[in-house]
Order: C-alpha cells, then sequence, then structure tokens
C-alpha cells in the first residue's frame, strides 16, 4: 500500500477557487451592513463627516495590508 499525500489534494486549485469565491460572497454581503449600519454610529461617535469617515477606513485598511505584506517580506 503507498502512502497519499493529503494536503496536496486538499490545496489544490479548485480548493483556493473556492476560497476566493466565499470570500468575495463574504466581502459583498458585508459591505453592505458596513455602509449601513456602522458607518453613521462611526460618523456620529466620532463626530466626523462621511467622506473623513471613508478616508479613516481606507487608512486603516492600507495599514492592515501593508503591515502584512511588507512584515512578510523583511
Amino acid at each position: 500500500m503507498t502512502p497519499t499525500n493529503t494536503a496536496l489534494v486538499a490545496d489544490g486549485s479548485y480548493a483556493w477557487m473556492r476560497l476566493a469565491i466565499t470570500l468575495a460572497i463574504s466581502v459583498l454581503s458585508s459591505a453592505g451592513m458596513w455602509t449601513v449600519v456602522l458607518m453613521p454610529t462611526f460618523e456620529a461617535d466620532f463626530h466626523l463627516t462621511r467622506t473623513e469617515a471613508s478616508y479613516y477606513t481606507v487608512v486603516m485598511l492600507s495599514f492592515l495590508i501593508g503591515g502584512n505584506v511588507f512584515g512578510k517580506s523583511g
């Protein structure tokens, strides 16, 4: 009997495609909740306009992505 490597089967291209589709669905379904439920509360708590709150969100997401990318490459 020959041993099989299940790690290679589990991480195939089909699995990565399913992960990408699931992630896209999750992001698209959560975006509506962010703009309708959380953003007005965020604006009211910090006395921000919609533009300032959106700018703050983009900056924080950029720090998140940049920190992970440059943290792993350095």
